[in-house]
């Protein structure tokens, strides 16, 4: 598949266009959603990852499956290791650094995630950032 193609060789605004482009069923595969996350993570478009990380499973199983496959796929541990060494280089863009980070780490280290959001949340992304957070504490005290 050709979004997969892109997805690999790390041209991510492509990947983006050609996953939305598969029929609804697809999108809801959760790797293929995990990348369109991504993609959108790192193209800026943090209310559409935001959007699409809030429906993810929060179940421990589904979870543990997915990031599996994620390790496997993605190589979300070497883009986290990218975002923080340029965040130490470029102060200018912090927040958007910090958005991609809370994002990407959702994969791999929930409460480190958790942490940069809740660092966020007076940020210029405070909108969604909060809209975020209110949506998985009510979605977590739903589903335990």
């Amino acid at each position: 598949m050709l979004a997969n193609q892109y997805f690999i060789s790390g041209r991510y605004f492509e990947a983006l266009e050609e996953y939305s482009k598969l029929p609804r069923e697809k999108q809801n595969d959760l790797l293929i959603k995990k990348k369109m996350i991504i993609c959108s993570a790192l193209n800026g478009s943090f209310e559409r990852a935001l959007f699409l990380l809030k429906d993810m499973p929060t179940d421990d199983n589904s979870l543990y499956y997915g990031l599996q496959l994620m390790k496997d796929e993605c190589f979300c541990e070497k883009l986290l290791e990218k975002l923080e060494g340029q965040k130490k280089q470029i102060i200018k863009n912090d927040e958007a650094k910090k958005m991609q980070t809370a994002i990407l780490s959702y994969f791999t280290e929930r409460e480190k995630s958790l942490e940069y959001f809740y660092g966020l949340k007076n940020s210029g992304y405070s909108d969604i950032v909060n809209t975020f957070l209110s949506s998985i504490k009510h979605k977590s005290h739903t589903t335990s």
